[in-house]
């Protein structure tokens, strides 16, 4: 008799477990008081970029506008802005690209990015030749000017030991007619 008793026993507290609800589901928790951070627009990026870059403000942190990696965007935006080397933004690019996995509208800001520093570079470096090239033909010019000063002076002293070979009281017409 004890064991279907026990058994009986166990079967109504297995049961009774079952039966009652679950505590985590029936109780409420509430909104959340703060919002977990995501990964910023890229209108927000664009905006930002903006303010540091072309109106050379510095970058302002507003504790609503919280997103994944923003110190690391802000100190890119910083960087890239703030040099004058293509070479330079070009590696903060490549390094802001492999410091996390980012969505894929950082990776098309990105691109476009390195696409306007390669052209930018590309143009720097067609300005630098032209300009060696303008220096060399500058240079050129500039030896050029000076033989054609030295013959002129050549073509005065000519002129004037030409003028102080012929006698004083015959005209020069006179001495070109004798031979």
């Amino acid at each position: 008799m004890r064991t279907p008793l026990l058994s009986l026993l166990l079967i109504v507290c297995l049961s009774g477990c079952q039966l009652s609800p679950d505590q985590n589901n029936s109780r409420f928790i509430g909104p959340r008081k703060t919002l977990s951070p995501e990964y910023a627009t890229l209108t927000f990026l664009l905006e930002r970029y903006l303010t540091v870059c072309q109106q050379d403000l510095p970058v302002t942190h507003n504790k609503s506008e919280r997103f994944i990696g923003q110190a690391a965007i802000d100190t890119f935006i910083h960087s890239y802005c703030n040099t004058v080397s293509t070479t330079k933004q070009l590696q903060a690019i490549a390094a802001i690209e492999q410091s996390q996995p980012w969505p894929q509208h950082y990776h098309l800001w990105f691109s476009t990015l390195k696409q306007h520093s390669q052209v930018l570079r590309g143009q720097k470096i067609r300005l630098h030749r032209s300009n060696a090239k303008l220096s060399e033909i500058q240079s050129q010019l500039s030896q050029t000017s000076q033989a054609l000063m030295t013959l002129k002076q050549e073509l005065v002293d000519i002129e004037q030991q030409r003028l102080q070979d012929v006698p004083m009281n015959e005209s020069p017409q006179t001495s070109k007619e004798q031979p």
